[in-house]
């Protein structure tokens, strides 16, 4: 038998280890390069995700150790500014933190959390990130604040919104709290016990709700979208007789007026005026069917959700093909018309209804970054929302275009904005408010002309508390700003007690326009 030479086997092993290693990296580098070659088939989804992963991986490295960027508000004055020891500086905490967000593990809803790419990204050398410059107006957002936090409500909220190009002038909602008292309950919680900033936010009375994501119902705001259908009908002179406290025929159900008002005959403009649910609910019944009422719900975008770059809004329509209560199909029917069933929306959605009919029909997707900025040249490109830096460009994912919605035509906007003219005037008759006429709200010798649609929506079965709305737009002949107002859980029963709170502020907005 020959004998094995122990030297010359443990280098054979050693050189098969070494020949097995090159031809793993070879495999590996035929992996990568031959794809770009054209020689080696691969899935492109495993390329996709490669290069996914180490584009969050570059990014990662890039956002650690970065203090966030600054806040500012569109006239340049700083609203939130992020320091070393990464605490927020507010301008005003209960103001903006409801609205702007903070950093923090909650709060995906709110605009910082959704912009923390932006405002933790910075390149090797500068380790500050990239500043925001909000649409918001300082001065307007704190005066919202004040307003809406005062007077009846378990919680309120309040937009601006500029009638053209639907960016956010202002937006503050009640209750509302202070971000380092938070982080200091936070920090006081027991170990064990820990529930996190969502669940502390919505523990206790006040509920801290991000009220974009918790929609209550319209009432009769909602009748700017049944009237878009009458009016696209040519339904507008069909007369309706108003008794004041039944709709009959459609099953064991009643319809109500506020406070039980009969109004007679009535055509499209003086049932909008006189706000009546009798003509609405028939309407709706006797003309539109449900196919209509589901139909103009979906062209104004009520009934699912809009991603915008300051959060989420959500909305609710129950489909009435397919109805939440088969029992009564009828009457969900009927009820829709005017602003009940199964309709849910938020602040800044009625917002948004009022100013599609203030555009002439064209209802915009509302935005609150106006651009983003960083140390070493980036701009921002308002029509492709793309950096640029010399030649070199960088999409934003998102939030690449701020589209708009044609939500109806020229003629039936001004025929509703016509009616929320008169309406106007109805309620201010009724209130007889200083600082307003019958020709508008007035500051500084200057007097603009209102449009505005009020609702109520009962939330107990006696009606002693309430769900009460205001949307409106001005000037009326030449819209240039929409105000929309929610107070829920109120005593009162007419919605028209919110014009209170749009006075204030159109007489900011006339003195610094």
């Amino acid at each position: 038998m020959k004998k094995v030479d122990v030297k010359e086997s443990v280098f054979a092993r050693r050189f098969r280890r070494l020949f097995a290693g090159c031809m793993a990296v070879a495999s590996a580098m035929c992996v990568l390069i031959f794809p770009v070659s054209g020689y080696l088939p691969l899935d492109e989804d495993v390329v996709d995700r490669a290069e996914e992963k180490k584009k969050d991986e570059i990014e990662a490295l890039q956002m650690e150790g970065t203090i966030p960027g600054d806040i500012y508000d569109r006239n340049g004055e700083m609203l939130i500014s992020c320091t070393d020891d990464g605490e927020n500086w507010y301008r005003d905490d209960s103001a903006y933190t409801m609205t702007v967000g903070f950093l923090e593990e909650a709060g995906s809803g709110y605009l910082m959390k959704r912009m923390s790419s932006d405002l933790l990204y910075a390149d090797q050398e500068n380790k500050k990130g990239r500043s925001l410059v909000l649409t918001l107006d300082a001065g307007l957002q704190e005066l919202l604040w004040r307003q809406i936090s005062q007077g009846e409500g378990e919680r309120g909220s309040i937009a601006v919104l500029d009638a053209v190009t639907g960016e956010i002038l202002g937006l503050a909602y009640a209750p509302s709290f202070s971000v380092s008292e938070l982080r200091t309950a936070v920090s006081e919680q027991d170990e064990e016990e820990k529930t996190g900033w969502e669940e502390l936010m919505l523990d206790g009375q006040q509920k801290l709700l991000f009220q974009l994501q918790n929609p209550t119902r319209p009432g009769s705001i909602y009748k700017i979208v049944t009237g878009i259908g009458i009016l696209e009908n040519g339904l507008e002179n069909v007369r309706i007789n108003d008794g004041g406290s039944s709709v009959d025929n459609y099953g064991e159900f009643e319809v109500n007026n506020n406070m039980e008002n009969a109004y007679g005959a009535l055509n499209f403009h003086d049932a909008f005026v006189y706000s009546s649910n009798i003509y609405f609910a028939r309407m709706a019944y006797d003309y539109l069917g449900w196919n209509e009422m589901e139909e103009l719900a979906q062209r104004c975008h009520i009934g699912g959700r809009i991603s915008c770059d300051f959060g989420l809004l959500y909305s609710t329509f129950e489909s009435g093909v397919q109805p939440y209560d088969m029992s009564r199909p009828n009457e969900m029917l009927a009820r829709t018309g005017y602003g009940y069933a199964d309709l849910q929306m938020n602040v800044v959605q009625a917002a948004m209804l009022a100013q599609g009919i203030a555009n002439d029909g064209v209802m915009c997707r509302p935005y609150m970054v106006e651009s983003v900025h960083e140390t070493d040249g980036y701009l921002v490109d308002k029509d492709t929302w793309e950096y640029r830096l010399g030649d070199e460009v960088e999409s934003r994912s998102g939030y690449d275009t701020r589209e708009k919605y044609q939500i109806t035509d020229v003629q039936t906007a001004d025929a509703i904005g016509d009616a929320m003219e008169a309406a106007y005037r109805n309620v201010q008759a009724t209130l007889g408010l200083s600082g307003t006429s019958q020709e508008g709200i007035s500051a500084d010798g200057e007097i603009w002309s209102v449009a505005l649609k009020t609702g109520t929506a009962d939330l107990t079965e006696n009606g002693t508390e309430n769900n009460l709305w205001i949307v409106s737009y001005a000037p009326a002949d030449q819209p240039r700003y929409v105000v929309a107002v929610n107070r829920y859980w109120v005593d009162s029963q007419h919605g028209a007690d919110l014009f209170r709170d749009l006075v204030p502020v159109y007489e900011y907005l006339i003195r610094n326009s």
